[in-house]
């Protein structure tokens, strides 16, 4: 029992470690995405005031 439970527990350390990952992945994807949408629709705005 003691050991199926210290397996059990790796195994869910392993899985939420690259669950974290992958958020943290997915995450850093995102936020480049919206930065970049945001920088482009500021550009275009400060365009559209400059002109």
């Amino acid at each position: 029992m003691l050991t199926f439970k210290s397996v059990e527990q790796r195994f869910y350390i392993r899985c939420s470690n690259f669950a974290t990952k992958f958020n943290l992945f997915w995450f850093s994807i995102v936020g480049f995405l919206s930065r970049g949408i945001a920088a482009t629709v500021y550009l275009a705005l400060f365009d559209g005031v400059l002109l």
